[in-house]
């Protein structure tokens, strides 16, 4: 389906537009997650204005609105499902960038000493970054098998996520600040892999189950 209207859809030069700045947004929200799991990893500060570029993907998301919403208005007999696949997926892409600023953010909670991170989670962070690329190359296949693979890949690493946080909460001999950090990064880590989920759902599911996951076979 996603293929589909992608085709639809590029009919349209305004759409088209939207398409390509979509595009777009997904690698600056890429760039924002690495660089701000990179802080914390190396205990340092950003290389570049994290704020800025997350800045830039919110009003990325606004004109890309405003191009579907005028497309719509001048081509009304056009499949508008197509629009508003692209609608939520933008809306995936720029939590996606809100959250990893809460990332970039954790190292200034603690002002007594830099927390202690654990090195698993930097590990599930790192393995979140690899599947960007895997998921951008769904924009141009739509291909809803590649969608499924990558949903079965990442919908596993909520549970993890889960009985981490559950673990460290629970856990005696680890100091409050590193306890709190590590359980906001597994969480903030939980919702990038969702909402990365919910972009790679947008090929593998019809419209109304865009966003659930649901494993069963494709025909």
């Amino acid at each position: 389906m996603f293929k589909k209207l992608m085709e639809i859809m590029r009919k349209g030069d305004l759409v088209d537009q939207a398409i390509a700045e979509t595009g777009e947004m997904f690698t600056n929200a890429k760039t924002v997650f690495v660089e701000a799991v990179a802080t914390l990893k190396e205990n340092r500060d950003s290389s570049f204005d994290i704020y800025k570029l997350d800045q830039k993907i919110n009003q990325g998301e606004t004109a890309i609105r405003r191009k579907l919403l005028e497309n719509m208005a001048m081509n009304p007999r056009q499949d508008i499902v197509a629009s508003l696949v692209l609608t939520s997926i933008i809306i995936d892409i720029e939590r996606i960038g809100d959250y990893s600023k809460n990332i970039y953010e954790l190292r200034k909670l603690c002002t007594k000493k830099s927390p202690s991170i654990d090195q698993e989670l930097i590990k599930q962070a790192e393995f979140l970054a690899g599947q960007f690329d895997a998921i951008s190359k769904v924009f141009g296949i739509g291909d809803m098998h590649v969608g499924q693979q990558l949903m079965d890949r990442l919908d596993p690493i909520r549970k993890s996520f889960d009985k981490y946080i559950s673990d460290v909460v629970n856990k005696s001999g680890i100091e409050v600040a590193d306890a709190v950090v590590n359980a906001l990064f597994a969480r903030y880590l939980k919702r990038v892999g969702a909402h990365l989920e919910n972009v790679a759902s947008s090929a593998a599911n019809p419209f109304d189950k865009i966003g659930f996951y649901k494993k069963e076979p494709i025909d």
